[in-house]
């Protein structure tokens, strides 16, 4: 598998903090979304307002960099916002307007710089090589703030954010940039006005280095198991253990589609017949449901999607284990019927911003086979 950044330096692999977040969610999805690349982005607009968001946050907070007790100008962000695109513009700019009226004059020292960090040498490493953590930092403020800007719907808790991999990250690579031993992480929603502050002490962020380290030998072990596997075995990570969906879990079984020549071969079983079960289908339609162009070709046939309706869900896991907490059996509910969800969230209005914040996108019910 190809690393998450190219590093210039022979002997370095660096991995996106996201990366690293996704495996520790679900490593069978993260590394079958690898293989499909683009095609496993299931919430492009959803992605495109978060860049077009900091892109003006950026532009704002630039040209007070290194100014002290400063405070962004809303004109500067005006140029980029002309070039949003008209579907997303009055969103980010709502969002933009939310940010500003609570954003407090302070010392800004850094914008959207780029760090990487050793956390795993190569005397550590099973395959010899030096792994880095990298990515960016959205904003970094005196006195030793770190702050990230988060424009989805979901607010975690405190708790949930000190668990999370790309939080415990930032004190890592502000200690190893600037030399700070106590750094504070800001995450900030500016759709709800909430921001989660986590503080590190240096005892915190050493375990927050042993923790990244350990996840990193957790996926290099991962990847060596999927390029060991044979083709009738199932192949579930480590922290699939405890996963509500794991027996039916179409990621984390051999026949997951990781990529193109997975799919045409999974489509001339299904043309051929010789596998007439509905789950092989399923797993098709879902893969065709990310291309592009919504179809692909095998066999002098195009399979396409013929209905729109379910849902796709971005973390499929979580919401599982939460509908399963409240004894309800979460596979109908995601796989089956949209209007079963609906109303378990009617019936469940204290749970509404938990279950929809997850809801991401609507993708086809029905798979057609049309020959050519």
């Amino acid at each position: 598998m190809a690393p998450s950044y190219k590093s210039t330096r022979r002997g370095v692999r660096i991995h996106r903090r996201s990366d690293l977040q996704n495996h520790f969610r679900c490593p069978a999805r993260h590394h079958a979304e690898k293989g499909l690349g683009e095609g496993a982005i299931t919430n492009r607009e959803a992605l495109e307002r978060g860049t077009w968001f900091h892109a003006c946050v950026e532009a704002m907070l630039k040209p007070i960099k290194d100014q002290k007790l400063a405070a962004p100008d809303p004109n500067d962000a005006l140029p980029v916002l002309a070039k949003v695109p008209d579907s997303l513009r009055p969103e980010v700019s709502d969002l933009l307007g939310r940010w500003i009226r609570r954003w407090p004059v302070t010392h800004v020292i850094d914008v959207e710089i780029l760090l990487s960090s050793e956390v795993l040498s190569v005397g550590e490493s099973p395959d010899g090589l030096a792994h880095h953590i990298g990515g960016r930092l959205d904003l970094v403020t005196f006195p030793q703030m770190i702050w990230d800007w988060k424009t989805g719907w979901a607010v975690p808790s405190t708790e949930a954010l000190q668990r999370d991999l790309q939080v415990c990250s930032y004190p890592v690579l502000a200690s190893d940039h600037y030399g700070w031993t106590e750094v504070q992480v800001a995450v900030d929603f500016p759709r709800w006005g909430v921001t989660r502050v986590v503080d590190f002490d240096l005892e915190a962020i050493k375990q927050s280095v042993i923790r990244l380290k350990e996840h990193i030998i957790d996926l290099l072990a991962w990847e060596q198991d999927v390029a060991n596997a044979k083709p009738s075995e199932a192949r579930p990570g480590p922290h699939c253990e405890g996963c509500p969906l794991l027996v039916r879990c179409e990621v984390a079984h051999p026949e997951a589609i990781r990529n193109e020549r997975d799919a045409a071969q999974l489509a001339l079983a299904v043309l051929q017949e010789e596998h007439k079960g509905a789950r092989r289908r399923e797993l098709l339609r879902d893969y065709v449901a990310k291309r592009p162009n919504k179809a692909i070709e095998a066999g002098g046939a195009v399979f396409e999607l013929a209905l729109e309706g379910q849902v796709t869900v971005d973390d499929v896991q979580a919401l599982a284990l939460l509908l399963q907490e409240h004894r309800k059996d979460p596979w109908p509910l995601l796989k089956v019927d949209t209007d079963k969800l609906r109303q378990f969230v009617r019936k469940n209005p204290h749970l509404r911003e938990q279950i929809l914040s997850l809801v991401v996108d609507h993708r086809t019910t029905r798979l057609k086979i049309r020959k050519q």
